[in-house]
Parts: C-alpha cells; sequence; structure tokens
C-alpha cells in the first residue's frame, strides 16, 4: 500500500516518525525528505506520487493547514479522488470531506501503529475529536515545572512589601543609591520572572529551542534563590537601619523561610523530573521545533525506522558540474568543489550539465535565480539569508545546507545527485533564515556575545549599583557586622565592623576596568554580529581577537592589583580567557574556508544575512544576573 504524507515543516519531527512507525508496518510511505533531492522537479515528482497513491495521510496542525504548500496537496488529492486521513497531532478545525481522523496528541507511538493497521487491512478509521488542548504527560510534567519556577519567583516578590511593612522600613531618610538598592531588588526578581514567563510561554506554542529549555529547568532553583535571596538580604538591611552597604545573599534571613524552603524542595523535585521527561521522553521530539532535539533522542524516536531507503524516481546521469558564487566567496566555494570532486567532473567551460549556486548574504539574488532558472541547477547554501517571498527555489528547501561546514554530508548529497542507487537519508530542516555556522563559529560567537553582555553590564553597575567607597565593598562578609580583628593589617578603623580586604586604590582601579569593560562590550558585539552574518576577514577576525585580548588582560592585571574581585573568579576568568584564544588559534583553518576572502560590502541587490539570535537573550540575561552579584558585593 502507498501513502503521502503532507505535512508542514513545522511538525518535520512528528511526520518522520509516523513516517518510521507507518514504514514498519509494511506501508511504503511516500516522504518528501527521504524522495526528493535538490535538483529534481519536485512539483511534478509531488504531483506524481499524489495520483499513483492508495491513500493521503495529512499530518494535521494549524501550521499544516495554513500552509499553501499543503493545500495545494489537498486539492490534488481530491481531483485524483485519493482517501485523505487525518491524524491531528494539534488542535484545529479540520476540513470537510475526510476518510478518516485519528487523534495522535496523546499516545502517538501505539494509535499511530493501530492507524497503520488499519490502513493495510482495509478497515475504517473512526473519526476522532480534533478540538481542545491535550499534551502528553512528558509535556504537562515540562510545562507543571515552568510554571512552579515562575510562581515561586512571583510569591517571593508577593513577599517583598510583606516584609518591608512589616520591619516598618522608613524611604524617608534615605541616599538615592540606598533607594535604588531597594527598587533594584524587586526589579531584577521582576526581570527573572519575565524570562521565565517568556520560556513557558515559547514552549507552549512549541517555539522554545532545546538549549534554552534546558537551561530555564536546570537553573530554575538558582534563579528562584538568587531572587528570593537578593529581596530577603534588603529586608534583612534593612532591618539593620542602612542600605548603604553591598548585601549577602548568604546571610539573608526573612519571615518566609518556610516558604523558602518548601518552595526549593518543590523546585527540585519538579525541575529533576522534566529535565528527565526532556532528555528521554520522545513527546519532546515531536514538540520542539525541527532540527533542535538532540542526537540520542531523534535516534530514540526513529528506532523503528531502520536502513534508509533509495529513492523510487531516478536522477538524472549528469557528469559535469561548474560552480558559481559571488566576490568574496571563493574560500567556502573551493570546499563545495572538493565535497563534489569525488563524484562529478568539475567543469569550467562551455555548458556544464549541473550549475552549483554557491547562496550566501554576498549573493546577488537576480543573479542566482538567473542560474537557477537556466537549466539543471542546485543551490548550495553556506550563509543564513532572508530569501524575498517570490524566491521559489530557496522556499521550497530545494537546496543543500553547507552552512555547518559539514563535507561529509555534502559529498554524500552529492552521490545522490549522481547516482540513483545513493540512499537518500532524511534530515530535520534549518529553515535558511535561522543562523548556522560551523562549530567553531558557533562557539566563537556564543563567548563573544556572553563575554560582550558580561562587560557591558559590569560596565553600567560598577558606577550605578556599587558601594561609592571600597571600605563598604567587602566581597568575604557583606553587610552583616563580623568580629573585628585589630591585629590583622587590613583592619578597616573607618568601618570597625568590617575587614577591608581590597587595594587602597581599589576604587580608581573599579573606574579603570569599568571604562576598559565599556570599550571592550560593543567592539565584541559587534564582532559577533559580523562573523555570525559572515560580513568579517580572517584578518580582521584576527585583529579583533588580538585587541580583545590585550584589552582582557588589562582588565583582569587591573583586578588582580585592586584584590578586587576575589582570586578564585579572577583565576577562572583568565583560565577561560586563555581557553578561548588557544580555541581560536587552533580553529583558523576551518575559519578560514568559511570566512570571505575579502571585506564584504553591502550592494543592492544582495541577500540579506542573518545575524546570530543570542543577543536578545544574553545582554538582558547577563544584566539581570551580574546585578545580584554587584548588589551582594561580587564585582567582576
Amino acid at each position: 500500500m502507498r501513502v503521502f504524507l503532507a505535512y508542514s515543516r513545522q511538525q518535520f519531527s512528528a511526520a518522520e516518525q509516523l513516517a518510521a512507525i507507518l514504514t514498519a508496518q509494511g506501508i511504503d510511505v511516500w516522504f518528501d525528505a527521504e524522495r526528493l533531492v535538490p535538483g529534481m522537479d519536485w512539483a511534478h515528482l509531488i504531483e506524481e506520487a499524489i495520483t499513483s497513491a492508495d491513500a493521503m495521510v495529512l499530518l494535521a496542525s494549524s501550521d499544516s493547514l495554513n500552509s499553501p504548500h499543503v493545500h495545494q496537496e489537498l486539492l490534488g488529492a481530491i481531483e485524483a479522488q485519493v482517501p485523505v486521513h487525518a491524524a491531528v497531532v494539534e488542535a484545529c478545525d479540520l476540513p470537510g470531506g475526510l476518510a478518516g481522523v485519528v487523534d495522535l496528541r496523546r499516545r502517538f507511538e501505539k494509535r499511530a501503529a493501530t492507524f497503520g493497521r488499519n490502513l493495510l487491512g482495509g478497515k475504517p478509521i473512526p473519526r476522532a475529536s480534533s478540538r481542545g488542548i491535550r499534551y502528553p504527560v512528558p509535556i504537562l510534567v515540562i510545562l507543571a515545572a515552568l510554571t512552579v519556577n515562575l510562581l515561586a519567583i512571583v510569591g517571593n516578590l508577593v513577599l517583598y512589601p510583606i516584609d518591608l511593612a512589616i520591619e516598618e522600613v522608613s524611604w524617608d531618610h534615605m541616599q538615592w543609591w540606598e533607594a535604588a538598592r531597594g527598587v533594584a531588588a524587586p526589579a531584577v526578581a521582576i526581570a527573572l520572572a519575565a524570562y521565565a514567563g517568556v520560556i513557558r510561554h515559547r514552549f507552549r506554542r512549541r517555539r522554545v529551542r532545546f538549549g534554552l529549555l534546558l537551561a530555564a529547568l536546570l537553573t530554575g532553583l538558582s534563579v528562584y534563590q538568587l531572587a528570593g535571596g537578593l529581596i530577603n538580604a534588603v529586608v534583612e538591611a534593612a532591618d539593620h537601619g542602612s542600605l548603604d552597604r553591598n548585601l549577602r545573599l548568604t546571610d539573608a534571613t526573612s519571615r518566609g523561610d518556610v516558604y523558602f524552603a518548601l518552595a526549593s524542595l518543590l523546585l527540585i523535585l519538579m525541575n529533576l523530573a522534566a529535565v528527565g521527561c526532556l532528555c528521554f521522553s520522545r513527546s519532546v521530539f515531536r514538540w520542539i521545533p525541527a532540527g533542535e532535539a538532540p542526537g540520542w533522542l531523534r535516534r530514540r524516536a526513529l528506532r523503528p525506522a531502520g536502513n534508509p531507503r533509495p529513492p523510487t524516481t531516478r536522477v538524472r546521469r549528469s557528469q559535469r558540474i561548474a560552480v558559481y558564487h559571488a566576490i568574496g566567496d571563493t574560500p567556502v566555494a573551493e570546499e563545495v568543489t572538493k565535497a563534489f570532486a569525488p563524484v562529478w567532473s568539475v567543469h569550467a567551460k562551455g555548458e556544464p550539465d549541473l550549475r552549483v549556486v554557491v547562496i550566501s548574504g554576498a549573493t546577488s539574488w537576480e543573479w542566482a535565480r538567473g542560474l537557477l532558472r537556466s537549466g539543471p541547477s542546485v543551490a548550495v547554501l553556506v550563509g543564513s539569508v532572508r530569501p524575498p517571498a517570490d524566491a521559489d527555489e530557496l522556499q521550497l528547501v530545494q537546496w543543500l545546507d553547507f552552512r555547518d561546514g559539514d563535507t561529509e554530508r555534502l559529498r554524500s548529497r552529492a552521490a545522490v545527485l549522481r547516482s540513483s542507487a545513493a540512499p537518500v537519508q532524511s534530515s530535520p530542516p534549518r529553515a535558511i533564515d535561522r543562523f548556522a555556522a560551523p562549530t567553531p563559529v558557533r562557539f566563537l560567537v556564543a563567548f563573544m556575545i556572553a563575554m560582550g553582555a558580561v562587560l557591558g553590564s559590569s560596565a553600567i553597575l560598577s558606577v550605578s549599583v556599587v558601594a561609592p567607597e571600597s571600605m563598604w565593598r567587602n566581597i568575604q562578609h557583606g553587610v552583616m557586622p563580623t568580629v573585628p580583628n585589630p591585629a590583622d593589617r587590613r583592619y578597616n578603623v573607618a568601618n570597625p565592623n568590617y575587614v577591608h580586604e581590597t587595594a587602597a586604590d581599589a576604587d580608581q582601579l573599579l573606574r579603570i576596568r569599568a571604562g576598559l569593560a565599556a570599550v571592550l562590550c560593543p567592539l565584541l558585539l559587534w564582532g559577533a554580529r559580523r562573523l555570525g552574518a559572515r560580513r568579517i576577514t580572517l584578518t580582521g577576525l584576527s585583529t579583533l581577537v588580538l585587541f580583545s585580548a590585550i584589552v582582557t588582560g588589562t582588565w583582569l592585571l587591573l583586578g588582580w592589583r585592586s584584590e578586587e574581585p576575589g582570586s578564585g573568579l579572577l583565576l577562572f576568568e583568565s583560565l577561560l580567557a586563555a581557553g578561548v584564544f588557544v580555541y581560536g588559534i587552533g580553529s583558523a583553518p576551518r575559519l578560514a574556508a568559511w570566512l570571505p576572502d575579502q571585506w564584504p560590502r553591502r550592494r543592492a541587490g544582495q541577500l540579506p544575512a542573518v545575524a546570530p539570535t543570542l543577543l536578545r537573550f544574553s545582554v538582558p540575561l547577563a544584566f539581570g544576573a551580574l546585578t545580584a552579584l554587584y548588589i551582594s558585593g561580587t564585582i567582576l
């Protein structure tokens, strides 16, 4: 029995698993990711597959029912009188005229296998309901954990004014920096609550990335304790009559101690259960965006798939190719040529049998479209871009993805184009306008963004939230009184309740370090954006890295001189910076093969390059976390 699978790319993971289960039942499933490769006449082959199918299975969701491509496939099935069965994976309003409806929102594997047996046996498919919100149990567990994380932080915010009212704190006689500390604590807690709420909302909408979701669950307890400890520290300091010193989180107590302990225990249990579901549940594989699931989870979900099947449609027997690329893309074009060379004859003169067009942010779409429409051709994507609305050659994912620099995968795809005997292995689609790059590039971009966010936040907080004089900035002891030790040479006479553990010129050094951080922050963020968008040469990147290393080294040395922060934190920062610098030097060959060889300039008609999206998360997250650290006296 032959079945055509119609679906939206947003539900690629569910479609891939459903195709694997139906194939294990003995059904010949026409799944485009296993049957089509770039360079084929996709429209003709899809129409041919629909008319020759015994049935069509529509993976029903709001995305698929709003997809013009799925709508066209449904019209083709109706015209060919092919019965259409709907497999519901998301609550939606189904069209009329369906032969049967199966609800796969829960017990996906069991119901899909039963559905396949009924199709083979010719049994009628009962029409199940497609309405209502039905979550699989693992998804409910993760959603509950995210909700508890959010409510725990909100509970701290509710207790804050109550505690201040009980302590009878008066704001009338406080200096502006003291009042700022009292306002900054709930502001940070509100920011953390907003971040938790955004993650929960995006997960419920199936739009959150696996890494962000895992980080939110692993740090749920820490984020709650940070918000709660900061608020409690402000209340405790206010109870002692002053907010002019930095606060110590570990010594903070509150009238909400019982709530704090119970909430922490609940968070530990809920987040551990949610992490287990996230890492091992096949429901998560289908829920999160396509391509986000780690390899082990994908292999677990597709276990029944077996070996990849060869395409049923013969592919052209062409031999000669020519590689076309924009100015500046010569290094990456050479890597593309090397991947095609083992199975193709690279032809530079005359009319080639296949045109290979390299697509990047330096490519003029009018020029590329002319090549792609002039005969047998295939596009190779080396950088994420935003294609125009009429770019059908790119909208239908009729391109080879080389953004991550995986030469072996590109070589295997080239072999599929060369011979019909080569198997087609399905792989999760990655949107053309989503940032993707080789591993060294992604690592350096993430580090530069994180470092820039930390330095920028540090520069702002060092001149605003930090206590104005070093005698009040005590890293080890905070605001709680300590037993004075007059014999200690660091004993602070002006403030006998505190041990002064910073250098005599710590205030001036802190301002210099803040200035260096303010210079380095925009430079790193600018460099990360240019690197992610392939708009910097290797020479420019090397100059940027060298200058950043010198400024960072100076910043660290001044920290050692001022004895602020502690030696342990400074040692960690120094080793981290040195390790990244060595990693960047070792990755120079891969960077040289991916980056342009000429300084790119924006020209009219070029495809817009896509920059990394980490900026929108890293900067506010670093600022919120460092605000709490600086109020507590931890100086970076």
